[in-house]
């Protein structure tokens, strides 16, 4: 029984895993309700068991979302729940717990315990705390990110698989090449970018944990007048919302572009000659790694999970996070500098396939899976030189 709060994070974080999964075991996919459910049944050829759950703070909620997890484990009676995003590791390592499943994974993909302050501090570190003792099992998405779980809370140290992420990169789906340039022109044409202007973009929400307000800001510094800035991704202003001057500066803006939330985000990579993700905190970076793939060369706060998959001066640059000047700094010296850009781009995607193959983080869960519920593992269950789970470097 695989577990995510969101049914996007099925829909994009896991995409294909289930169904890779389900030709070696019995799988169930667990989530909130939603309109991609039905994508995700037809995508991945699984049923899907909807239990609400939300990502605010929510007591009365998250208790009856215990006891319907509790109540259906119980009913389905799997032998491993893996569970995935902050509330449904909580609620469901609880639920496992509670329910007797032998076999508990927990997998870190990010961490807003390291930027929360105050009461919402305390409170993290309270249900992390959980979290980590109610699973068997403890693993993060990025050596980096390991690092920051502590190593006294979860029953055995926390480990990576593979070389990290939650489901590698399929290169065939992110390759230079895969969006036409018809359709990069018709998609420049919708969003009035003008003929000639290089492209940066952002890729994720539009919230403060994402350093937009110091690429909006950044940005805005930049004297060459011949770039557009184009901000893919929703707001969350009941999480985590943008101060009211960045909101502004985006909208008045003539040189910056909002495509709202996507579920291809392909063509907007493929149209742009450099991806930015300034974020606080990070897991892993995933669009970091499809930005590459596709032959983008990136910039990145030097943060856990960004440092894993960005190599500063070989396939992208990092800044210090926070920080507007070193970022603008960043900016304009890359798009200034068009044999630097191309040495990154260059680079870009054979350091990605290199790391971060989709069928070999595959072959590791499923190695993972077989060694825990005692099944043998073939040679082809396992990655690189047969230990698909290490401890982070």
């Amino acid at each position: 029984m695989i577990v995510a709060t969101v049914p996007v994070s099925f829909s994009t974080f896991f995409a294909g895993q289930p169904r890779f999964l389900a030709q070696h075991f019995d799988v169930t996919l667990v989530t909130s309700s939603g309109a991609e459910v039905a994508q995700i049944e037809s995508g991945e050829g699984l049923p899907v068991r909807c239990v609400e759950m939300t990502r605010q703070i929510s007591p009365g909620q998250d208790l009856r979302s215990l006891r319907e997890l509790v109540a259906l484990m119980r009913a389905e009676r799997p032998d491993l729940v893996h569970s995935y995003t902050p509330k449904a590791g909580l609620l469901a390592m609880l639920a496992a717990r509670a329910a007797g499943v032998p076999h508990r994974f927990h997998t870190v993909q990010g961490m807003p315990l390291a930027v929360a302050r105050g009461p919402r501090k305390w409170i993290l570190s309270a249900t992390e705390r959980s979290t980590y003792l109610a699973a068997t099992r403890i693993f993060s998405a990025s050596d980096s990110l390991c690092e920051l779980i502590p190593g006294t809370w979860p029953a055995r140290p926390p480990a990576v698989i593979g070389a990290g992420s939650v489901n590698g990169i399929d290169g065939t789906r992110f390759a230079p090449g895969v969006v036409s340039v018809e359709v990069q022109e018709q998609l420049r044409r919708d969003l009035d970018i003008p003929t000639g202007d290089r492209v940066v973009v952002f890729v994720g929400r539009l919230v403060r944990d994402k350093g937009i307000t110091e690429l909006v800001h950044a940005f805005d510094a930049l004297v060459d007048s011949s770039t557009t800035l184009l901000l893919v991704g929703g707001e969350e202003p009941e999480l985590d919302p943008l101060p009211a001057s960045t909101r502004e500066l985006m909208h008045r803006h003539p040189k910056i572009r909002e495509a709202g939330w996507v579920t291809d985000v392909r063509p907007y990579i493929a149209l742009s000659d450099l991806l930015v993700l300034p974020s606080y905190r990070e897991g892993f970076g995933m669009v970091l790694v499809e930005a590459a793939a596709m032959g983008v060369p990136v910039i990145a706060t030097d943060i856990t999970g960004c440092r894993d998959v960005v190599l500063d001066g070989v396939n992208g640059m990092l800044v210090p996070p926070r920080d507007t000047g070193a970022l603008a700094d960043a900016l304009g010296r890359v798009l200034g500098d068009d044999l630097l850009r191309a040495t990154l781009a260059g680079n870009a995607r054979r350091s990605m396939l290199e790391r971060y193959d989709q069928a070999s983080v595959h072959a590791a869960i499923l190695a993972l899976y077989r060694e825990t519920l005692g099944l043998s593992v073939g040679s082809g269950d396992q990655l690189g030189d047969g230990e698909p789970i290490r401890r982070a470097a």
